[in-house]
């Protein structure tokens, strides 16, 4: 799909507290209210806390049940690992690709066209110098692991189909 028209079939603000509806947000952390209370230590409920990895996991995974719950409760790593996705960019116009991997994939894709202003990476210079209608987004693997492996995985993508600069528009 088109980054153009991926950002603009979705509400424009960033944040996760823009990404869904309040009244859905709410429901979500009220559901499993009981859970948290119950909890014998307790993640914030501020950003970054409870209500934030709830949103998150539910926009990669689509769906809430009690282990997901427990999970943003009690990640001993502080890191969150709840998977994540593995998404390609294709410049059209010289078919130069970028991997990367993200926990979701619009509000990734809007941070590289806000950095792309100014961001010394080939990507962003890409995008400021052809702008968003010339790339291609599309999502290659969403798995259910840490983020270690995430990374790995996008490392090994990389290495594979060889998109380092000048070849593709990853760095190094």
């Amino acid at each position: 799909m088109n980054i153009a028209r991926m950002i603009t079939t979705t509400p424009m603000s960033f944040g996760l507290g823009r990404v869904l509806p309040l009244r859905y947000r709410g429901n979500l952390y009220h559901d499993h209210r009981s859970l948290y209370q119950a909890a014998q230590s307790k993640p914030r409920m501020q950003l970054g806390g409870f209500r934030s990895r709830l949103i998150r996991y539910h926009m990669l995974w689509g769906a809430l049940d009690d282990s997901a719950v427990e999970h943003c409760l009690y990640d001993s790593s502080h890191k969150f690992d709840i998977g994540g996705i593995l998404y390609e960019i294709r410049q059209q116009s010289t078919g130069l690709l970028y991997y990367g991997i993200t926990d979701c994939l619009i509000l990734r894709l809007r941070a590289h066209i806000s950095y792309s202003t100014r961001s010394t990476a080939f990507l962003h210079q890409q995008i400021t110098a052809f702008g968003t209608r010339d790339f291609v987004v599309r999502e290659v693997a969403r798995m259910r692991c840490s983020r270690e492996d995430l990374l790995e995985m996008e490392r090994a993508m990389i290495a594979h189909r060889d998109t380092v600069w000048p070849n593709g528009l990853n760095a190094v």
